[in-house]
């Protein structure tokens, strides 16, 4: 059904519907034509030979009862026969007037109303039994002769009559013949359109469900669907085509997004990890500038304690040094917990209590409701705490001063973990330039730097002053770190 405009599915099935329906009403009135013809044909020929056997029974019922006449007695003989002759007087117009017959049928029934006529004439005059037996001879003699050419009548038009009907019934036979093909070759011809209609469906439904499932699977390259034979699947095609080409449109461009993403995110990523290696070096340079600063500083002092102080506390004071070296230099890749890093200041404590005679007094205090054990268990830069406690020692002092307290305060600001170092020395003038690079030592810049390259923030540390009373140092150390670690 190839047109330029498909027909929709319900189109088709109305159409297949109305032809069907069309056609079944007009074989029903074909056979029903066929069938009231054969119908009326039957009841003619029926009805025409009631006509005549009413006519030969009327002849009959004459000629019976002319045969006992005058054995009848009285008049009631006579009137049973005038009442058979009138019978058939009214047979004979009863056919005349139902059929309208051929001339020699109709002058062979006027010549036998005429006799009928003519006998009851002359009956009626039979009063000598003499001329009642002459007449009564005529008139048999006469019924006998109608009768016979009645009868050879009647053969010939019955035989005409079932002439026509055997013809109309070889008519309706072929009709019913006709009709039963018909019927057959319409069923075949609609069963064979819906079979098509199913096939061409299941095909045409077979090719949506195979790009679809391409679709779906991300081959574009399938063809467009094309010859929709109905509007509704026309249309179906059209809708996958335009879903094909925009979802491979889609897809390209989010294809391309991607490649140039992926080429930004490795540019990315070589510059991130050109970053980490700057901030790997510059960590690890901070990291060199704490471990010769101290080793200088202890070997200074040990070489001054084997000339005044026993052995056992020489060897007590190498323990120290490195048991303080070793921690520094192992874990430079890593952050350590405070008890691991207040455990180095301890003993960096006892160190300096062995080689210096001031006196030094040191205490550390938990100031939160959190556990002290969860605290210790912090993770922190680590060499952040034992610097500044080693600058308070150094440079608190001063000219005049022969003790010092040293306290640090563990606690939790901001859900950052806060650690202060109080020292009651003489304290800093200029507490903005105390974080500034200090040639002649580590400085507080050095911890300010590790600090802000590992968090990713610089304002970490704060240094606050009173001249003459106290210096504090306040370290912050967030519990979500940017990196695990800078360098690694």
């Amino acid at each position: 059904m190839n047109l330029s405009k498909p027909m929709g599915i319900g189109h088709f099935i109305v159409f297949m519907g109305v032809l069907f329906l069309v056609l079944a009403i007009a074989l029903f009135m074909f056979i029903s034509v066929n069938l009231s013809k054969q119908f009326d044909s039957t009841s003619m020929l029926m009805d025409y030979s009631a006509h005549w056997n009413n006519i030969f029974v009327s002849m009959m019922e004459v000629s019976s009862i002319l045969d006992i006449l005058p054995a009848e007695e009285g008049d009631e003989g006579f009137a049973r026969y005038a009442e058979a002759s009138e019978k058939l007087s009214q047979a004979i117009d009863s056919f005349l007037l139902a059929y309208d017959e051929d001339e020699e049928t109709r002058n062979v029934l006027r010549r036998l109303q005429s006799f009928n006529i003519y006998q009851m004439g002359i009956m009626e005059d039979w009063q000598d039994p003499v001329r009642l037996y002459q007449d009564r001879r005529y008139v048999d003699t006469a019924i006998e002769r109608h009768t016979e050419e009645v009868l050879e009548l009647y053969k010939d038009q019955m035989d005409m009559e079932l002439a026509r009907y055997s013809a109309i019934e070889r008519q309706s036979t072929r009709a019913a013949t006709f009709s039963f093909l018909f019927i057959a070759f319409i069923s075949l011809m609609i069963s064979a359109l819906y079979l098509w209609f199913g096939m061409d469906i299941r095909s045409m439904i077979g090719k949506a469900v195979h790009n679809l499932d391409s679709i779906s699977h991300g081959y574009w390259n399938v063809p467009d669907l094309k010859d929709g034979k109905f509007e509704e699947f026309r249309n179906l095609f059209d809708g996958i085509n335009r879903l094909k080409h925009r979802l491979s449109d889609y897809f390209q461009q989010i294809q391309s997004k991607a490649e140039i993403e992926k080429s930004l995110l490795d540019e990315k990523l070589k510059n991130e990890t050109g970053r980490r290696l700057l901030i790997s070096a510059e960590m690890d340079m901070l990291r060199s500038q704490v471990n010769p600063h101290f080793l200088f500083n202890s070997l200074t002092q040990i070489g001054m304690a084997v000339l005044v102080k026993e052995p056992a506390q020489v060897l007590d004071m190498v323990e120290c040094t490195g048991r303080i070296l070793r921690y520094s230099l192992y874990n430079k890749e890593h952050l350590v917990s405070l008890s691991d890093e207040l455990a180095i200041v301890e003993t960096y404590i006892r160190l300096y209590k062995m080689s210096h005679t001031e006196e030094v007094e040191f205490s550390i205090s938990y100031t939160s409701d959190i556990p002290k054990e969860e605290l210790d268990s912090r993770l922190i830069v680590p060499m952040c705490i034992q610097p500044v406690v080693e600058n308070s020692l150094k440079h608190g002092f001063g000219r005049d001063r022969s003790s010092i307290s040293i306290r640090i305060f563990i606690g939790i600001s901001d859900g950052c973990l806060l650690v202060t170092i109080k020292d009651t020395g003489v304290g800093i003038e200029n507490t903005e330039k105390a974080l500034e690079s200090n040639k002649k030592g580590i400085g507080l810049n050095n911890i300010r730097r590790r600090l802000e390259l590992q968090y990713g923030d610089h304002n970490l540390i704060k240094v606050s002053s009173i001249v003459g009373q106290c210096t504090i140092v306040a370290l912050r150390f967030p519990e979500e770190v940017r990196d695990e670690s800078p360098d690694r």
